[in-house]
């Protein structure tokens, strides 16, 4: 009895959550907005939104399992996105970012759509793909694959959704799973997420104001886009440098410096059109900025 009441409130929310509809391109930094995502935990931990205690792979905000670190056994637990009305949207690409720590093969994270408000869903893309699921059955999801292991810095990862194209009402779901023995040390977090055109980048992925801030001191980056060049500017303590890097969607770092001044000159002639991250490090902190660059 116990179960169908279970599988009866999941209907309901999925149902639930199916109500407004936005039109793509999206982008969601989950830095202030997090309108139309909601989180229900149908046993063990849940998914928060706020900040981690290993940081973001853009601002400071996540929605995550175990932002504290770790997460309790025996979890099931779902991230339902927006509403996307798909109706006349060809090339889509799901994209987003992330950063896990989980038992390999036993606890992890797979992604679902529905198209019909919630009442089926299906598994999206399958193990094998390139820069997809990295692992291909994960026991407490019904050995079904994803991702599961460990991922301490934030990679990228694209799927196309072209095959959603006509459809009114897509929702993504996110589906965090445990089994019976706890992780103590153990999280998961998302962030970036970005629905957009082939070959195009999200409203407000970049080219935004890209100011932010590293403890007290401004971070900024200009022109964004860059072509030949771009200047990174950041109020450096006296005395003290700062380790300058670049690094792909991919989680390659492409090119490093230690900085010294408060405005650096970077030149990007050689660095190949795309979208990157300049990372700044200093006494064990750091901040990324989103920079694309074009020629």
């Amino acid at each position: 009895m116990k179960k169908i009441y279970a599988l009866t409130a999941l209907i309901y929310f999925s149902c639930f959550y199916a109500k407004a509809q936005i039109t793509p391109p999206y982008f969601n930094d989950f830095e202030t907005n997090v309108t139309g995502w909601n989180a229900v935990s149908v046993s063990g931990s849940v998914w928060q939104w706020g900040v981690p205690f290993n940081g973001a792979c853009s601002g400071i905000n996540v929605w995550g399992i175990g932002l504290t670190p770790g997460f309790a056994a025996n979890t099931l637990a779902y991230l339902y996105s927006p509403v996307f009305d798909f109706t006349s949207f060809p090339n889509g690409v799901f994209s987003f970012w992330q950063m896990f720590n989980t038992e390999l093969y036993q606890d992890g994270t797979r992604i679902e759509y529905s198209i019909d408000n919630g009442l089926t869903w299906t598994l999206l893309g399958s193990a094998g793909m390139p820069n997809w699921y990295n692992s291909f059955f994960i026991t407490s999801g019904g050995s079904l694959p994803g991702w599961s292991g460990t991922l301490l810095s934030c990679q990228y990862h694209s799927i196309s959704v072209d095959s959603l194209n006509g459809n009114a009402t897509v929702q993504f779901r996110y589906v965090f799973t445990s089994d019976f023995s706890v992780n103590v040390n153990g999280f998961y977090s998302v962030d970036d997420f970005c629905i957009s055109s082939s070959g195009s980048v999200c409203n407000n992925q970049v080219g935004m104001d890209e100011s932010t801030f590293f403890g007290n001191n401004p971070f900024s980056i200009f022109p964004n886009p860059a072509d030949q060049s771009a200047t990174l500017s950041y109020q450096l303590r006296e005395n003290e440098s700062a380790l300058l890097r670049i690094i792909d969607v991919t989680g390659k770092e492409i090119f490093r410096k230690n900085i010294f001044e408060t405005n650096t000159f970077i030149d990007v002639k050689t660095i190949s059109p795309g979208i990157y991250f300049i990372s700044v490090e200093q006494d064990g902190n750091y901040e990324k900025r989103k920079i694309a660059i074009i020629h």
